[in-house]
C-alpha cells in the first residue's frame, strides 16, 4: 500500500514540475514585444519627442534585460 500511495505521490509531483521546466513562451514575449513597439510609435504622434526618447531608452533597457535572463537560463 506505501508503494502505491508513494508512486501516485510521485507522478503526481512529476506531473506538477513538467510546467516549471518547459520553460518561457518566447511567441508571448516577442508578441509583447511588438506590441510594445506599437505603442511607441503611437505614443510618437501624442507627446513630444523627449517622451519618445525615454521610452525608446527604457525598451533598450528591457531589451538589455532579456538577454542577460537568457544567457543565464542558457548558462544555468
Amino acid at each position: 500500500m506505501k508503494k502505491i500511495i508513494a508512486t501516485i505521490t510521485g507522478v503526481i509531483a512529476l506531473g506538477v514540475s513538467l510546467s516549471a521546466a518547459a520553460g518561457p513562451d518566447w511567441a508571448l514575449i516577442e508578441q509583447a514585444r511588438q506590441q510594445n513597439a506599437r505603442l511607441v510609435q503611437v505614443q510618437a504622434t501624442q507627446f513630444g519627442q523627449a517622451d519618445v526618447q525615454k521610452q525608446k531608452e527604457m525598451n533598450r533597457t528591457m531589451e538589455d534585460m532579456m538577454k542577460e535572463c537568457t544567457q543565464m537560463m542558457k548558462s544555468g
